[in-house]
């Protein structure tokens, strides 16, 4: 029974839920059909794990019928029942404490209970409290988001319904009027937002994505004149949609070697340096996130231009600086913007600014990474400092079961071991990580490709350093024909570094 698909979904709770999911099962209110709070409070002593004889079929029927045997047709069909049962009301629980904790939700529900039942005068006071909380106006976390008009629409379509039932037509239009521009406000940011989206899955993923209705709705618009017409008419409005078609017009071109969209960039960057307010912390960090995304692409398509590390550089300290380098105030700081921030600040020379951002932010990492992140990024930051004994010694601290950063520590693990000219264990390095690019699906095709490139440069690198002087496979691979073909790839893992190596 450990496999079922009610322990699978036992698994997933915390110490806590499973507190709360016990008041729930043992309250009338909630249950229906048999009463499982007994097969409950067995079931519960073998959390987290939910292995072995203490949930096994026959301990639990047993335990719950003492003097019963299982194994005939109704032992089994009780059982059966009682999982059954249990499973949906744990689905009630995930649902209930779900709208136990929105807020937004229990208030939308509530306004349609109180209208249905034509109790007007409660469904005013309760409109009126929800108008004025956090989650709609200026003080909302979502401000500007494409899920903050969603809301609103949501709120605007009750309340139309209820102007309607009034009959208050001025009420109705106003109502009408605003959840339309909230549903196009809706409708334009989630667009422009997709576009990045089809375009990272079929660069990235290699997802055959075709001509999809945002295509066709963005391209028939006159972008330019609609967003004239929202600055002179909607103020209010223009901010959030002309912040997204930035975005949208930024990337347009950003997988070529084109100056296109950098002045979409340059704008999309004034403008959050001169109202960083407009902007709720979600869609803020969504922004930011464009901006660093977009400097990156450009990074890798021409790493000996330093204005673009000075820029991505740039783009990250205004991040820490408003507190939009993770995606709400209360959760971690992911992996994969902690190192990128790191990296840059590497590339960048500056060691003392890195050093601080470990202290500051690795106790913002959530807890299954922080460790080895930490002992990542001071492996890093001593590799590019140079004291390549300090980087080893923090590089064997890494455990890590993500694949992307295995990948990344192997890279830093060669780098290391050729700078210190232990050309051994530099081989068995690349052996390992040919093994991992060959053997593992979960790899995309644009990773796939970077790493493939950085095995077989690394490669001939590193044979070319352990040729004798004057071997024929020196002669017919030197460095500077090596560099040739390498600069001509458009998407290799260390690249910089390589090239650095190749030139002596």
């Amino acid at each position: 029974m450990e496999n079922s698909k009610l322990f699978r979904l036992l698994r997933s709770f915390t110490k806590a839920e499973i507190r709360e999911l016990e008041k729930f099962i043992n309250s009338p209110y909630f249950s229906r059909g048999r009463d499982c709070a007994a097969f409950f409070r067995l079931i519960k002593t073998g959390w987290p794990e939910f292995s072995g004889i203490d949930v096994a079929k026959k301990t639990l029927y047993e335990k719950l019928y003492p003097g019963k045997i299982y194994g005939d047709k109704r032992s089994k069909s009780i059982l059966s029942t009682l999982s059954s049962e249990l499973y949906t009301l744990v689905l009630d629980f995930l649902v209930y404490s779900k709208l136990k904790s929105d807020e937004r939700a229990r208030k939308l529900l509530l306004l349609r209970n109180l209208l249905d039942k034509e109790l007007y005068r409660e469904f005013d006071i309760t409109y009126n409290d929800t108008i004025t909380d956090d989650t709609l106006n200026e003080n909302s976390e979502k401000r500007g988001s494409a899920g903050n008009f969603l809301e609103s629409f949501r709120l605007g379509y009750i309340y139309n319904e209820y102007a309607w039932k009034r009959s208050d037509m001025d009420r109705l239009y106003n109502g009408l009027l605003k959840s339309t521009n909230d549903a196009l406000a809706f409708a334009l940011i989630t667009a422009y937002k997709f576009i990045d989206t089809k375009d990272t899955a079929s660069v990235t993923f290699n997802i055959k994505t075709g001509h999809t209705f945002a295509d066709i709705l963005l391209g028939s618009l006159d972008n330019e004149k609609m967003l004239a017409g929202l600055k002179e008419f909607y103020p209010e409005l223009y901010p959030y949609i002309s912040a997204n078609h930035l975005v949208y017009m930024m990337n347009r071109n950003k997988t070529e070697k084109s100056d296109e969209g950098l002045k979409f960039y340059h704008k999309l960057k004034d403008t959050m340096d001169k109202d960083p307010w407009a902007f709720g912390h979600s869609e803020k960090y969504m922004l930011y996130q464009a901006l660093e995304n977009y400097m990156a692409i450009r990074l890798e398509q021409n790493q000996q231009e330093k204005e673009n590390y000075s820029e991505l550089f740039d783009i990250y300290k205004h991040s820490l600086e408003q507190g939009v380098y993770k995606v709400s105030k209360e959760s971690n700081i992911e992996p994969t913007v902690f190192r990128n921030i790191l990296m840059t600040a590497c590339d960048m020379n500056e060691f003392e600014w890195a050093e601080s951002f470990i202290e500051k932010y690795s106790p913002e990492l959530p807890g299954e990474f922080a460790e080895s992140m930490r002992s990542h990024a001071y492996s890093t930051l001593y590799f590019n400092k140079g004291e390549f004994e300090k980087a080893l010694k923090h590089i064997v601290n890494i455990k890590y079961d993500y694949l992307r950063h295995k990948l990344d520590v192997k890279v830093l693990q060669f780098k290391i071991f050729y700078e210190l000219a232990s050309y051994e264990p530099a081989f068995n390095i690349l052996d390992t990580l040919r093994h991992y690019i060959s053997s593992s699906e979960e790899i995309s095709p644009l990773v796939r490709t970077r790493f493939t490139g950085f095995i077989k440069y690394a490669g001939e690198l590193l044979r070319g350093k352990t040729s004798s002087a004057g071997s024929a496979a020196k002669k017919s691979n030197p460095a500077e024909e090596i560099l040739v073909r390498l600069q001509k790839e458009s998407a290799v893992e260390s690249a910089t570094w390589l090239k650095k190596k190749l030139k002596g």
